[in-house]
């Protein structure tokens, strides 16, 4: 069996054969390959500023919302990671890397105003080694112009990674450590409010250096971070009022420590108040309800397949074992969602795509179907989304079976998928989402007589997948060249395949098996491609497996992404009657990230989901600026008219986020929009 992209019939039955997960694995276990690996950094000490005396007070002088983020040479992990954390949140910042400038800084200031309200050094010294021996890339009149610039106008420095030393209070232990648990001191929950920090936070495949409170006469030295006991966070003030928040532990875009500390970092730095935001969403789409799926068997050659795209002609019908879920699966997943919003948030809700045909004779529902009647009494609890009517490939439609030959579908049968499936809709009574569609496995986005039919039908949004869109701008989308009414929204593929249904081993649609298929030590996918180490050198076991996959989610919700989930109605099998592959999943995220933070968790609809990527492409083009006068007034300007979120600060309609407000501004290029404030 090759795993194909098509609509399959069998005895007038939907036999379903979708698009797995891209060959690709999102695994803490894993070092990022994809990033600069963390590294040691030169022990080089910066120069020692005296207590410095005698500046003008500028506290209550205006300042840029905009932050100044130094490098030294641009090839720090480090400054990998600042800038994902900064573009996710869609905060300003200007980026100077040293060697690139001799060493010089920009301009901090005029007359009238600061340029920036904080500063993220990406290392603690600044250090380069394109020279030889390595050196400061910012010259000693620089670390004194920026210790002035922190003092006159109250802005804190962030130290993203840090050798030990005095200038931040600490010295070096002589310790040093690639892993270990990172534990909250008290002082935390200045830096951290998001986090409940009553967990510890694994550190795996960094360089750190543990250190010591060494403060000078007068100043102060306040660790608020260990790893394995050995302090490697500090909180750090000078006599003369300069902040600092030095961290002894390299960082990486992707690196579980490293998403989970940013929020808070940039949130202490910028004192908490700053444009963008972070918000959490998990947003589970279940496609092919009402139909059924083949089942992955490992002891038949055609149920296990040989790759993850192939001819979507293929037609495995007869062979592989088959499985619809009942109405009492549905129940679970209803009762399930209600457990899941009587905790820290009363907010989520199952998207559910549906193809219309399963609740017909024709598409094999039987007399009295108990799925189609649990679907009328849950006809409000769910996101119900169209899947078209039979998931019919929109690219290969209807295909002679087994001929590799396809043909796409023309606007009269794109036509025929919607309405057909709208009039099942209507007479379910389901609250159906009528601007969003999920096409069988995310095909026809390049067929232009489809997508002229979907917009004539008032489809507005349409998923495609992330794994094989990677360049998409954060929580951005792609306006269809077809028909730019249509909005292209990236999808999270999971590992939890469409063929499965069942945690245990040995079974048809066994999760377990079919994943060590493919990522065991014997896995057909390998790292790299064909030759390539295994992705796990032991085989997984289920619990493994979920702990796995849900990280990887948990990992994209704690970066505040927006897009939906992937998952398929065959994960929604109560495989022992109570549980199922679904539930452990999105059970094991929900539970793991309330442990973690603070933050609500949201589900969106596909229609509320466009609506945010709209915001953010437009947020994104707009060259948002903003300029705060203390206590006075937000001033915000923009060069194309954009709704704008200032995080930290409450006007009419704010929303809490786990105890931080986010306003939304909406702005235009012609005035700009003035905020009157309290004292901050």
């Amino acid at each position: 069996m090759t795993l194909n992209k098509g609509n399959l019939k069998r005895a007038g039955v939907a036999v379903l054969s979708c698009l797995l997960a891209p060959t690709m694995i999102l695994a803490q276990e894993l070092p990022p390959t994809d990033n600069p690996l963390p590294q040691p950094l030169p022990q080089i000490l910066t120069p020692i500023t005296n207590i410095l005396t005698g500046l003008p007070n500028l506290l209550t002088r205006a300042r840029d919302l905009k932050l100044l983020v130094l490098s030294a040479d641009g090839t720090e992990p480090s400054l990998a990671a600042i800038k994902a954390i900064l573009g996710q949140l869609g905060t300003p910042y200007d980026l100077v890397i040293l060697t690139q400038t001799g060493g010089k800084l920009p301009k901090l200031e005029d007359w009238s105003k600061g340029y920036y309200q904080g500063i993220i050094l990406a290392t603690g010294n600044l250090a380069t080694c394109t020279t030889n021996p390595c050196s400061l890339a910012l010259l000693p009149e620089g670390w004194l112009t920026l210790d002035k610039y922190a003092v006159s106008y109250g802005v804190r420095i962030l130290s993203y990674y840090t050798f030990p030393d005095p200038r931040y209070g600490i010295t070096w232990t002589g310790g040093v450590a690639s892993s270990g648990m990172a534990q909250f001191l008290p002082a935390a929950a200045s830096v951290f409010p998001d986090l409940k920090r009553t967990q510890p936070v694994p550190v795996n495949y960094s360089y750190m250096y543990f250190a010591a409170p060494t403060p000078a006469a007068g100043e102060s030295t306040t660790p608020f971070l260990t790893v394995d006991g050995q302090i490697a966070g500090v909180l750090h003030k000078k006599v003369d009022k300069r902040e600092y928040l030095a961290l002894t532990l390299d960082h990486n875009p992707n690196l579980l420590h490293s998403i989970v500390f940013g929020y808070g970092l940039v949130n202490w730095v910028t004192k908490g108040l700053f444009i963008g935001k972070r918000q959490a969403f998990f947003s589970p789409q279940i496609d092919d309800v009402f139909i059924g799926s083949d089942l992955f068997d490992a002891t038949k050659a055609e149920c296990r397949p040989t790759g993850f795209i192939a001819d979507p002609t293929v037609d495995p019908s007869g062979v592989c074992p088959f499985l619809r879920i009942t109405g009492a699966d549905l129940d679970g997943i209803a009762a399930w969602q209600d457990q899941m919003n009587s905790g820290q948030s009363g907010n989520i809700k199952v998207n559910m795509a549906f193809n219309g045909i399963g609740t017909t004779p024709a598409g094999g529902a039987l007399p009295g179907d108990t799925l189609t009647a649990s679907a009328k009494i849950h006809r409000s609890k769910f996101f119900w989304i169209t899947h078209t009517y039979d998931h019919e490939n929109l690219d290969c439609f209807n295909p002679v079976p087994n001929s590799g030959v396809c043909t796409p579908a023309t606007n009269a049968q794109s036509l025929a998928e919607i309405n057909q499936n709208i009039t099942v809709a209507q007479n379910l009574g389901l609250v159906h989402d009528t601007t969003g569609m999920v096409t069988p496995n995310l095909s026809g986005l390049n067929n232009p007589a489809f997508l002229s039919a979907a917009a004539s039908k008032g489809i507005r949004n349409l998923v495609m997948d992330t794994s094989l869109n990677p360049n998409v701008p954060f929580n951005a989308g792609v306006r269809s060249t077809h028909q730019s009414s249509i909005l292209l929204i990236p999808r999270r593929p999971t590992n939890i395949f469409y063929n499965t249904s069942t945690g245990f081993n040995f079974l048809a649609g066994s999760q377990p098996d079919e994943y060590n298929y493919f990522y065991g030590p014997n896995g057909i996918s390998r790292i790299g491609g064909p030759g390539g180490p295994p992705f796990f050198t032991t085989d997984q076991t289920h619990a493994q497996i979920i702990n796995t996959e849900s990280e990887a989610i948990i990992k994209n919700m704690l970066r505040g992404e927006v897009y939906p989930v992937m998952f398929h109605q065959a994960n929604l099998w109560r495989y022992d009657g109570t549980n199922s592959l679904f539930t452990d999943v999105a059970g094991a995220v929900l539970s793991k990230f309330r442990a973690m933070t603070n933050l609500p968790v949201r589900s969106l609809s596909l229609t509320a989901t466009g609506q945010a990527v709209t915001d953010r492409m437009s947020f994104n083009a707009s060259g948002v600026s903003a300029t705060l006068a203390p206590g006075l007034t937000l001033t915000i300007k923009v060069s194309r008219s954009a709704k704008i979120p200032i995080t930290g600060l409450c006007r009419s309609a704010c929303e809490d986020n786990g105890g931080q407000p986010i306003s939304h501004f909406s702005a235009n290029p012609l005035l700009p929009t003035i905020v009157l404030l309290p004292q901050l």
